[in-house]
């Protein structure tokens, strides 16, 4: 369980990093092209509010995906359906906790170029997330349509969902019946 630890740490370390690094990049080029910031005590505190949430949530993304024998970084579907941990939530916790971070460090650094790129880079992860979407039900058919129609793309339910009986099945729905 330590190598899951680590590679779960690294990880989330990383894409901190790299995203400072970027909103850093972005608030140097606000300065030279003479674009006023924003920066405020709220926006520095909805910064580090997301920056706390979007490590947290990347970092049980990854951990979640690391304990169940996946891999985060691929190219292609995984073997299976994760539904549990913040999967049973978001379809996509590992790219929420990406734009929290994201957003985090523009409003820390109260940049208004890379609150633009960050608008930028939702729209660019959403078009890949839709593309993974179309892999994933090709791959797995009414399984990932059950999972789809249950958890939500972005955002967050309210509670986690249970998986739909499999057809046949005689378990009683939400309201005791089974039809």
């Amino acid at each position: 369980m330590g190598v899951v630890y680590l590679k779960t740490l690294s990880l989330t370390l990383y894409w901190l990093l790299v995203l400072y690094g970027g909103a850093w990049a972005s608030a140097f080029v606000d300065s030279r092209l003479g674009i006023a910031g924003y920066r405020s005590a709220a926006s520095a505190a909805t910064g580090i509010l997301l920056l706390l949430l979007g490590t947290a949530l990347r970092g049980w993304a990854s951990y979640t995906f690391y304990a169940n024998r996946l891999s985060v970084v691929r190219i292609g579907p995984q073997a299976h359906i994760l539904e549990t941990g913040p999967y049973a939530r978001s379809r996509n916790p590992l790219y929420l906790g990406l734009l929290a971070l994201a957003v985090g460090w523009v409003l820390f650094l109260g940049s208004v170029t890379g609150l633009l790129l960050s608008c930028l880079f939702f729209l660019l992860v959403d078009l890949w997330i839709r593309k993974e979407e179309r892999d994933l039900q090709q791959r797995f058919g009414e399984e990932y349509t059950g999972y789809r129609t249950r958890v939500p793309r972005w955002g967050w339910a309210r509670r986690a969902t249970e998986p739909a009986p499999l057809r046949g099945s005689t378990r009683a729905g939400p309201g005791g019946n089974r039809d």
